[in-house]
């Protein structure tokens, strides 16, 4: 027969271990579906702080010069892309004077990963200082391009104007006024998806619903945001310019 101690000492182990094996089962059980916040699968936000996810895509006269985001990272700078005080000047030409020329001249920042303008999780939010063109002039500051020669959705300037050209097919689009440029000749770009597949554009405070047809809510586009021309031909080089101050993406 053991001896009290003996005994208490037994008990007191075997009490022990079974707190110990309880505490291990909570530890090892899942909380349950409301405790558990998870962020959504694949999800990432991309901003200037860090250029490697993008390239940029260089435009003019008779060839296309891609800038990986490597070297944007290490300092790349040209004529086309710098480096400013306050974020990162873009430049380009307005002249193609070749008819048959599909490539319009642009110097952009693109996001290498494509979105899905109707995912839930898409946002975009820019912040540009655009430099003065003729008032005929179109000057694309944010676009999203299926390829090199189509662009479904696009943003642009045209005098102190802002304006989204929104193609429904291929070649069917419409063209709306979606704000004006703010002192400075700043604009304020906000994109976000909502539910039903349309998505809200809010341009320097000014609100607007874009319907996404369904030839482009289930298409994965390439987000490109910096300068280029649409509509100019000109005998002369006529430069353009704009600042990208902020940009965030999130898809």
């Amino acid at each position: 027969m053991r001896s009290r101690p003996a005994l208490s000492l037994h008990i007191g182990a075997v009490l022990g271990l079974a707190v110990m094996l309880c505490a291990r089962a909570e530890a090892s059980t899942p909380p349950s579906q409301h405790d558990m916040v998870l962020a959504p699968a694949g999800e990432a936000t991309y901003t200037l702080t860090d250029l490697r996810p993008f390239s940029l895509v260089i435009d003019q006269a008779y060839r296309t010069d891609i800038i990986s985001g490597d070297a944007l990272a290490r300092g790349y700078h040209s004529n086309w892309f710098a480096r400013t005080m306050s974020g990162y000047h873009l430049a380009s030409v307005t002249r193609h004077p070749e008819p048959w020329r599909r490539i319009k001249p642009a110097a952009m920042l693109r996001l290498d990963k494509p979105v899905l303008l109707s995912a839930q999780s898409f946002h975009m939010e820019a912040r540009l200082r655009v430099g003065a063109a003729p008032d005929h002039v179109n000057l694309d500051i944010a676009r999203f391009r299926a390829d090199a020669t189509h662009t479904p959705l696009a943003i642009f300037t045209q005098g102190d104007t802002i304006r989204l050209r929104h193609c429904l097919t291929r070649k069917k689009c419409k063209v709306i006024v979606v704000g004006t440029l703010a002192q400075g000749r700043e604009a304020h770009i906000i994109m976000d998806a909502r539910s039903g597949g349309d998505l809200n554009v809010r341009v320097n405070g000014t609100p607007n619903i874009i319907p996404l047809s369904s030839f482009n809510s289930g298409q994965k586009l390439f987000f490109e945001t910096g300068i280029g021309s649409d509509n100019d031909v000109n005998e002369d080089y006529a430069p353009e310019k704009v600042e990208l101050l902020s940009l965030t993406i999130r898809s």
